[in-house]
């Protein structure tokens, strides 16, 4: 996990030491993967600290994986995100309160029409909170995302 530097405005917000900001560098591959929390949605210096690191990072070597719900939870939409930084975000966080789908924070049917704008080609899913015995909630949000009509079966995958 590396942090934001002193001379960069992120470092003067509380993200530096206690958000669930994460960067995780993959040295071999040659590319950087931005993941977000809802602090991340906040202004430091008068800018949106997501807004900062999607304008001051290279697009050819850093992607971006949309925590949905943290993303919501921030006041922002995901949707819009999408527009303004097309191409940025090769990987989908699912996340919802409880079982994906089910709390009705996070609009899936807008975020996933809207993957081709985003560029994703990877999803990843998580239960932040179970409300029911752990192999059901699983059972659960992969049975809503494999059903759901906005779902395909597949995305492009890198080349």
């Amino acid at each position: 996990v590396r942090r934001p530097d002193d001379n960069c405005p992120l470092s003067h917000s509380r993200t530096h030491h206690n958000s669930s900001f994460v960067v995780a560098q993959t040295e071999n591959r040659g590319f950087t993967l931005f993941s977000c929390g809802q602090y991340e949605f906040e202004k430091v210096e008068g800018q949106v600290m997501y807004d900062y690191m999607l304008e001051h990072t290279n697009p050819e070597y850093v992607f971006f994986q949309m925590d949905m719900y943290w993303t919501v939870r921030g006041a922002s939409s995901p949707v819009e995100y999408f527009k303004r930084y097309p191409g940025r975000f090769k990987s989908y966080h699912c996340k919802d309160h409880r079982e994906i789908g089910q709390s009705g924070m996070v609009g899936w049917d807008a975020i996933f029409r809207n993957a081709k704008t985003a560029g994703v080609r990877y999803i990843v899913a998580e239960i932040e909170q179970c409300t029911m015995p752990v192999e059901q909630s699983i059972k659960v949000s992969a049975q809503y995302l494999l059903s759901a009509p906005f779902v395909k079966s597949s995305y492009p995958v890198a080349k």
